[in-house]
């Protein structure tokens, strides 16, 4: 897959609400301009994957757009909006509050913004971690975002996913998390216990669709 780094053409989104992406893209303004540069690329990308896999399209470019209102959002305070918002968080989590900035920002987004799409508030709430039981929308904002060409320094083993998603988004993702996990594991790393859920639907998934 071509990296790309503009952000897609913009038109209006049927959510059964009044919003549109000029209206969202407003309303993540004050983001740090590397973030929203990310957010760009994880947009077009999202959008491709989509377009490539008949996955909704505009529910993939609206959870990608607004997948990280809560990224810069620092540890405590992410602590602070989860209990506010009454949403569970593990011990990892309290360790690691960088793991809740999805489900703190899916919440931010249906109470602030005023989506209610289950399949687009999935998305921004597992976009990091990932978890069994994930729709397409989901999937497509969890590989999109991990395959912004500025995270292949962190990500070295990209190259190869990007050419697995060409074909099939489960074995891109797969790779992915494999790839991620053994390095996790080589520099003593925690890894996030949804993600293993994750991985391993995705292989019960493959090994029940092989004859």
């Amino acid at each position: 897959m071509d990296s790309l780094i503009k952000m897609a053409p913009t038109k209006k989104v049927n959510l059964g609400m009044s919003y549109d992406i000029y209206d969202l893209r407003g309303k993540i303004s004050h983001l740090p301009k590397g973030l929203l540069e990310h957010i760009d690329r994880v947009v077009d990308i999202s959008l491709e994957l989509a377009q490539r896999f008949d996955i909704d399209p505009e529910k993939a470019r609206v959870s990608a757009l607004l997948h990280d209102v809560a990224r810069v959002t620092r540890g405590p305070e992410l602590l602070k909006l989860a209990k506010e918002f009454g949403l569970p968080v593990t011990l990892l989590e309290e360790r690691l509050p960088i793991f809740i900035h999805g489900p703190v920002g899916a919440e931010m987004v249906r109470r602030d913004m005023g989506v209610r799409d289950g399949e687009i508030l999935e998305a921004i709430r597992y976009h990091t971690i990932g978890r069994g039981g994930m729709g397409p929308v989901a999937r497509v904002l969890y590989l999109a975002d991990k395959l912004d060409p500025a995270k292949d320094a962190r990500y070295p083993f990209n190259p190869e996913v990007r050419g697995l998603a060409r074909n099939d988004l489960a074995t891109a993702i797969l790779a992915f998390i494999d790839g991620d996990i053994a390095s996790n594991l080589a520099r003593g790393r925690l890894v996030h216990p949804s993600t293993i859920e994750f991985r391993n639907q995705l292989l019960t998934e493959m090994k029940a669709s092989c004859p």
